[in-house]
């Protein structure tokens, strides 16, 4: 699989220099780029490889965000030096058809997720998440999808489009048997009927905007947690033309919330793929720079320096356990935590084998009051 060293196109190196910013201080000097080399593929070990995608021909508008990789690039790498994780980047995605390009970015994913990297994906439009996932697919049996978006990307039609992309990856799944999908930064009145109808049918968890904003913005780091892959719409912050190129909205997450969503994504152990999609590119309608993307992907790699490497890394054999007897299950639940970072999990029995779900000292809480906590009812009744 080293082959896939023809898919690549080699990154420039070109970054902003920061004031008071020695050269070794940014994070561009301390990243592995490929430099054409097919060696280059096969000396790739455990780190974050960073995968450009400029590609867009099935947008719905935002035509001009393929030019966002090496833009975002630009900003990224010029941020501070990151300690304790090694960065590789593999440059830009080539592909004459739209096809070719998905089929490269899969094979591409799968082969870094074998070196047992954690890969982040910069696109492009955020249809590409659909390849994402069959890259995860390949690897494991069922995957955990987490996105964020302003919007809930299904519509009444058939065309397959950057706004319309996720009927088709359920299509792939088998309606959902092979794929959880979780959502936050919903917006409600952007979600129509069909995209209400969507929710319920595949029983995706939503955390809607006003839901994770302020000081509840910690309960992403449970839904990361669980999480195999993270795929965000850049619009889903605020200032963003989230309704079209030419319309501006000012709700959406903050630039705060972004950046720390995307670090508990990099804490998250599970986590395989993060990508970012969508950040606008186009100076006619949008004058600012994706400096915040680029952060929000510093961000990203800072947690997976930082990572625990607990469960499902470790065993929880060195965590607390806790029993709660509830009445109406006549049963009692088991909770682990783990006392050096005061991190929950709740136990399920699949087919007489124990499995650790994330959860939140809410969820503990909530079963001493004899209520079965929500997050065991959705992983429990599947």
């Amino acid at each position: 699989m080293e082959e896939i060293y023809h898919y690549f196109e080699p990154y420039n190196k070109d970054f902003f220099s920061l004031p008071n910013f020695a050269k070794e201080d940014a994070l561009g000097n301390g990243v592995s780029f490929y430099d054409g080399d097919k060696g280059w593929f096969l000396n790739v070990k455990t780190g974050v490889v960073i995968i450009g995608v400029p590609e867009s021909r099935n947008g719905d508008g935002n035509r001009l965000c393929s030019k966002s990789p090496d833009e975002i690039r630009y900003w990224l790498y010029s941020l501070k030096l990151l300690q304790g994780v090694t960065i590789y980047d593999a440059g830009n995605l080539k592909g004459n058809k739209v096809k070719d390009r998905y089929k490269a970015l899969q094979e591409s994913v799968e082969f870094f997720c074998r070196k047992k990297t954690t890969v982040v994906v910069i696109g492009g439009t955020h249809e590409l998440t659909i390849p994402l996932v069959k890259a995860l697919n390949s690897q494991k049996e069922k995957a955990h999808l987490v996105i964020g978006d302003a919007m809930v990307d299904v519509g009444s039609s058939d065309d397959f489009t950057s706004r319309n992309w996720l009927h088709s990856l359920l299509n792939y799944t088998n309606e959902e048997k092979r794929l959880k999908i979780d959502f936050f930064a919903v917006q409600n009145y952007l979600v129509p009927d069909v995209g209400v109808d969507f929710l319920a049918r595949t029983k995706s968890e939503v955390f809607w905007l006003g839901d994770i904003l302020g000081q509840e913005i910690n309960k992403m780091e449970v839904v990361m947690r669980q999480a195999d892959l993270a795929s965000i719409d850049f619009r889903c912050l605020e200032n963003q033309p989230q309704w079209s190129d030419e319309v501006v909205s000012s709700h959406g997450l903050t630039a705060n919330a972004a950046c720390a969503i995307s670090r508990y994504a990099g804490l998250s152990d599970k986590l395989k793929i993060f990508g970012l999609f969508e950040t606008v590119f186009n100076p006619e309608y949008y004058s600012q720079k994706p400096v915040l993307a680029g952060q929000m992907i510093w961000h990203f790699i800072e947690g997976v320096a930082k990572r625990y490497h607990d469960y499902p890394v470790a065993s929880p054999e060195s965590y607390k356990v806790y029993y709660v007897p509830l009445e109406s299950l006549g049963e009692s639940l088991k909770f682990y935590q783990n006392p050096l970072n005061n991190r929950w999990w709740m136990s399920l029995s699949n087919d007489q084998e124990e499995v650790l779900v994330a959860c939140s000292y809410e969820d503990y809480k909530q079963s001493l009051q004899n209520e079965i906590p929500n997050r065991w009812m959705r992983y429990n009744v599947e």
